[in-house]
Protein backbone atom coordinates (compact mmCIF):
# COMPACT_ATOMS: atom_id res chain seq x y z
CA UNK A 1 0.00 0.00 0.00
CA UNK A 2 1.33 3.22 -0.58
CA UNK A 3 1.31 6.31 1.71
CA UNK A 4 -0.03 9.57 1.14
CA UNK A 5 2.21 12.83 1.31
CA UNK A 6 1.45 13.79 4.88
CA UNK A 7 1.15 10.04 6.19
CA UNK A 8 4.69 9.81 4.46
CA UNK A 9 5.61 13.05 6.59
CA UNK A 10 4.54 12.22 9.90
CA UNK A 11 6.02 8.73 9.31
CA UNK A 12 9.52 10.14 8.50
CA UNK A 13 9.20 12.65 10.95
CA UNK A 14 8.94 9.46 13.88
CA UNK A 15 11.84 7.69 12.07
CA UNK A 16 13.90 10.80 12.29
CA UNK A 17 13.77 9.31 16.34
CA UNK A 18 14.51 6.62 17.53
CA UNK A 19 11.35 6.68 19.50
CA UNK A 20 8.86 9.77 19.38
CA UNK A 21 7.96 10.98 22.97
CA UNK A 22 3.97 11.22 21.80
CA UNK A 23 1.99 12.02 19.79
CA UNK A 24 0.97 15.82 21.19
CA UNK A 25 4.55 16.63 20.33
CA UNK A 26 4.63 15.40 17.22
CA UNK A 27 1.48 17.22 16.29
CA UNK A 28 2.95 20.45 17.88
CA UNK A 29 6.58 20.16 16.29
CA UNK A 30 4.87 19.57 12.77
CA UNK A 31 2.84 22.97 13.22
CA UNK A 32 5.66 24.57 14.38
CA UNK A 33 7.79 23.84 11.19
CA UNK A 34 4.53 24.00 8.86
CA UNK A 35 3.12 26.99 10.65
CA UNK A 36 0.01 25.25 10.97
CA UNK A 37 -0.62 23.65 7.58
CA UNK A 38 0.83 20.62 5.22
CA UNK A 39 0.15 19.88 2.04
CA UNK A 40 -3.70 22.39 2.05
CA UNK A 41 -3.85 20.09 5.27
CA UNK A 42 -4.56 21.53 8.19
CA UNK A 43 -2.07 20.27 10.92
CA UNK A 44 -4.15 19.22 14.21
CA UNK A 45 -3.99 16.48 16.91
CA UNK A 46 -6.50 14.68 16.03
CA UNK A 47 -5.38 14.74 12.15
CA UNK A 48 -1.88 13.35 13.47
CA UNK A 49 -3.23 10.91 16.01
CA UNK A 50 -5.55 9.81 13.38
CA UNK A 51 -2.65 9.05 10.98
CA UNK A 52 -0.58 7.84 13.67
CA UNK A 53 -3.28 4.46 14.19
CA UNK A 54 -3.80 3.87 10.62
CA UNK A 55 0.10 3.88 10.37
CA UNK A 56 -0.38 1.16 13.43
CA UNK A 57 -2.98 -0.95 11.87
CA UNK A 58 -0.81 -1.15 8.87
CA UNK A 59 2.40 -2.07 10.98
CA UNK A 60 4.86 0.50 10.20
CA UNK A 61 4.96 1.87 14.03
CA UNK A 62 4.28 0.47 17.21
CA UNK A 63 3.28 2.64 20.16
CA UNK A 64 1.92 2.43 23.96
CA UNK A 65 -1.57 3.99 24.77
CA UNK A 66 -1.31 6.25 28.04
CA UNK A 67 -2.99 5.49 30.59
CA UNK A 68 -5.24 8.67 31.97
CA UNK A 69 -5.98 9.74 34.79
CA UNK A 70 -9.78 10.93 36.29
CA UNK A 71 -10.78 12.42 39.32
CA UNK A 72 -13.42 10.82 41.24
CA UNK A 73 -16.16 12.86 43.24
CA UNK A 74 -14.37 11.96 46.90
CA UNK A 75 -11.10 13.63 45.47
CA UNK A 76 -9.32 10.33 44.60
CA UNK A 77 -7.60 9.88 41.28
CA UNK A 78 -8.32 6.89 39.42
CA UNK A 79 -6.20 5.22 36.42
CA UNK A 80 -8.25 4.33 33.47
CA UNK A 81 -6.40 1.40 31.43
CA UNK A 82 -6.64 3.23 28.07
CA UNK A 83 -5.80 0.23 26.46
CA UNK A 84 -8.79 -1.33 26.38
CA UNK A 85 -11.00 1.87 25.51
CA UNK A 86 -8.13 2.74 22.56
CA UNK A 87 -8.53 6.71 24.26
CA UNK A 88 -5.24 7.75 25.73
CA UNK A 89 -2.59 9.23 23.99
CA UNK A 90 -0.12 7.36 21.80
CA UNK A 91 3.33 7.46 23.99
CA UNK A 92 6.83 5.77 22.70
CA UNK A 93 6.11 5.45 19.21
CA UNK A 94 8.60 3.55 17.14
CA UNK A 95 9.09 3.10 13.34
CA UNK A 96 9.19 -1.08 12.83
CA UNK A 97 11.48 -2.18 9.56
CA UNK A 98 8.57 -2.34 7.50
CA UNK A 99 7.98 1.58 8.27
CA UNK A 100 11.78 2.40 7.44
CA UNK A 101 11.36 0.43 4.08
CA UNK A 102 7.78 2.01 3.32
CA UNK A 103 9.83 5.70 3.41
CA UNK A 104 12.63 4.29 1.38
CA UNK A 105 15.54 3.47 4.00
CA UNK A 106 17.31 1.07 2.95
CA UNK A 107 20.18 0.38 5.64
CA UNK A 108 19.57 -1.45 8.00
CA UNK A 109 17.35 -0.67 10.94
CA UNK A 110 16.53 -2.30 14.33
CA UNK A 111 13.13 -4.07 14.49
CA UNK A 112 11.06 -2.76 17.29
CA UNK A 113 10.57 -6.76 18.30
CA UNK A 114 14.44 -7.15 18.44
CA UNK A 115 16.14 -7.11 21.91
CA UNK A 116 19.51 -7.52 20.06
CA UNK A 117 21.71 -4.19 19.08
CA UNK A 118 23.16 -4.88 16.11
CA UNK A 119 20.40 -5.86 14.06
CA UNK A 120 21.27 -9.24 13.79
CA UNK A 121 24.95 -8.86 12.53
CA UNK A 122 27.95 -10.84 14.27
CA UNK A 123 28.54 -9.21 17.40
CA UNK A 124 32.06 -7.37 17.54
CA UNK A 125 33.20 -9.90 20.40
CA UNK A 126 33.05 -13.67 20.35
CA UNK A 127 29.96 -15.11 22.65
CA UNK A 128 29.13 -10.90 23.92
CA UNK A 129 25.40 -11.45 23.84
CA UNK A 130 25.15 -7.69 25.93
CA UNK A 131 23.13 -5.40 23.99
CA UNK A 132 24.94 -2.11 25.89
CA UNK A 133 22.72 0.11 24.25
CA UNK A 134 19.30 -1.28 25.95
CA UNK A 135 20.81 -1.18 29.44
CA UNK A 136 19.49 0.55 32.38
CA UNK A 137 20.51 4.20 33.59
CA UNK A 138 21.30 2.46 37.29
CA UNK A 139 23.44 -0.74 37.61
CA UNK A 140 22.57 -3.03 40.84
CA UNK A 141 25.71 -4.48 42.93
CA UNK A 142 26.57 -7.78 43.91
CA UNK A 143 28.30 -6.80 46.82
CA UNK A 144 31.62 -4.24 47.79
CA UNK A 145 32.00 -1.90 44.63
CA UNK A 146 35.52 -1.43 44.10
CA UNK A 147 37.21 1.97 43.32
CA UNK A 148 40.74 2.48 42.19
CA UNK A 149 42.30 4.11 39.58
CA UNK A 150 42.77 2.23 36.10
CA UNK A 151 46.70 1.30 36.70
CA UNK A 152 45.55 -0.39 39.97
CA UNK A 153 42.53 -2.12 38.41
CA UNK A 154 44.65 -3.64 35.08
CA UNK A 155 47.06 -4.88 37.35
CA UNK A 156 44.19 -6.50 40.08
CA UNK A 157 41.73 -7.91 36.60
CA UNK A 158 44.89 -7.99 33.84
CA UNK A 159 41.97 -10.04 31.42
CA UNK A 160 40.24 -6.38 31.20
CA UNK A 161 43.31 -4.90 29.67
CA UNK A 162 43.02 -3.99 26.04
CA UNK A 163 44.72 -6.21 23.17
CA UNK A 164 45.10 -5.30 19.67
CA UNK A 165 42.61 -7.39 17.90
CA UNK A 166 40.21 -7.54 20.67
CA UNK A 167 39.58 -7.57 24.57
Amino acid sequence: MTLSAVEAEVLQRCAASRVTVSAVKLAAEMYGDFDGHLLNQDITFDLVEYILRDLNEQGYIVYRISPEMHLKDDGTIAWVDSVRHQKGVPIHIRVTDEGYKAIGYTTKAVDVSRRRSYRGENPLRDGDMSDFRNHGFVARAYGLIERCHIDEHLRRYPSHAFTPGGF
